[in-house]
């Protein structure tokens, strides 16, 4: 089982309609993508909510060039869904610390940005 399935097996909310890992996110039947960014690690919505999540092990993988372009692509596609009048929740879960994910977070990214994200470190996986 890859991470991204643990975790989100016990977070994210199950909806009815569709769920799943590994997604390519469609909005209005175009294809959403940031750079070479096109999945994002599970999406869920019921036509009404949604809910994207990517994880990464380390939190300094946010910060590198890849974690940084899934980031654009979350806050994209909640972007367009608000656009829609969609309410779309975007989360970026780290088997680390919550403190570094938010600090390697603020290194390429507005705090506007930032507070559209909700981030969940080790703490809140095992609790």
């Amino acid at each position: 089982m890859q991470f991204s399935q643990l975790i989100t097996s016990s977070k994210a909310k199950k909806y009815n309609s569709i769920h799943g890992f590994g997604c390519v996110v469609k909005i209005d039947n175009v294809e959403m993508t940031h750079n070479d960014k096109k999945t994002v690690d599970y999406a869920g919505h019921d036509f009404q909510r949604c809910q994207f999540y990517e994880c990464k092990v380390s939190p300094n993988n946010f910060s590198e060039i890849d974690g940084v372009n899934q980031v654009n692509l979350l806050l994209n596609i909640k972007e367009r869904l608000s656009k829609k009048i969609i309410e779309g929740e975007i989360y970026c879960v780290t088997a680390g610390s919550r403190y570094n994910l938010l600090k390697q977070l603020k290194e390429n990214f507005s705090s506007d940005e930032i507070e559209e994200v909700k981030i969940i470190g080790i703490d809140e996986l095992v609790s």
